[in-house]
């Protein structure tokens, strides 16, 4: 097991430990269901860094033959320094998710708008 995978394991474990003291004292079916997703969710990340660290193209720190003084001297693509995109998408998802509170007629223009900021930042 890399790295990663052993951060996210551990995330998992201590997602474990903390959901069956929860449940044990607390005896609560809500919180014990988002614990159990607390559970999960680092669990799928270790299995696909676990699977991603076994692949061809491991990461420098999970290979004993890295060199620490050479650079990795590819191509990442274009960074862009400002964008409007991020902000536009933490928003249409804030109103989202009031859209699910207060009814459909926020939810959908909130829906269409996050699509659009979804799309916008993906096209960046």
């Amino acid at each position: 097991m890399r790295t990663g995978a052993k951060v996210f394991f551990g995330s998992s474990i201590f997602a474990l430990v903390i959901a069956t003291l929860y449940w044990s004292v607390a005896s609560e079916p809500a919180g014990t269901v988002l614990l159990v997703s607390m559970i999960l969710a680092p669990g799928l990340m270790a299995a696909f860094a676990a699977s991603a660290a076994r692949g061809p193209d491991r990461p420098p720190e999970d290979r004993p033959d890295a060199d620490p003084s050479a650079s990795d001297a590819r191509i990442v693509g274009p960074v862009v320094p400002v964008s409007l995109w991020p902000l536009l998408l933490g928003l249409t998802s804030l109103f989202l998710s009031a859209g699910l509170v207060y009814g459909v007629w926020l939810l959908l223009p909130a829906g269409a708008a996050f699509v659009l900021a979804l799309a916008g930042l993906a096209r960046e």
